[in-house]
């Protein structure tokens, strides 16, 4: 022990054993400021990419079906817009088939080709004991977040 005493009193022992453990401090801080940097710019991706999450979820529309009974024996087809976005060029397809060309469409009322966002459209349905439901539906359209939307699901009451 006293061995180490006498050669840390030594001046230039303890100048030298100053400056290795200055030396040690000054890397670890720097490779501590490294990670940092690397640990920010990670953290911006996240956020930067959350943001365009927000905004592409803002823009996107989400749409769903469903057959609604009006009246005593009348039957519509109910498209509804849960989404922020608006859906356009919307395509209806009912048992594989264009929904026109189903048993169940009334003719010269096709479902609407736009929905704005948290709003439904409607469409009168046929349906009688040879043409009744289940039905597969698939529904696809277009929106702001420049992904395509598609919906597919079995219609019942």
């Amino acid at each position: 022990m006293r061995e180490i005493i006498n050669w840390f009193g030594n001046n230039s022992n303890a100048a030298f054993t100053t400056f290795i453990v200055s030396v040690v401090a000054v890397v670890i801080s720097g490779i501590a400021f490294m990670k940092t940097k690397r640990t920010d710019k990670r953290l911006l991706e996240i956020e930067e990419k959350r943001e365009e999450d927000r905004n592409k979820l803002a823009q996107k529309a989400q749409l769903q079906a469903r057959i609604v009974k009006y009246g005593h024996n009348s039957h519509r087809l109910l498209i509804i817009n849960n989404g922020e976005g608006e859906a356009r060029n919307i395509g209806l397809k009912m048992d594989a088939k264009p929904f026109d060309d189903h048993f169940a469409s009334v003719r010269n009322d096709s479902p609407a080709k736009i929905i704005g966002p948290h709003s439904e459209a409607t469409c009168l349905l046929h349906i009688a004991d040879e043409c009744a439901p289940p039905w597969k539906i698939e529904i696809s359209w277009e929106d702001d977040s420049g992904e395509p939307g598609h919906y597919k699901s079995t219609l019942t009451f």
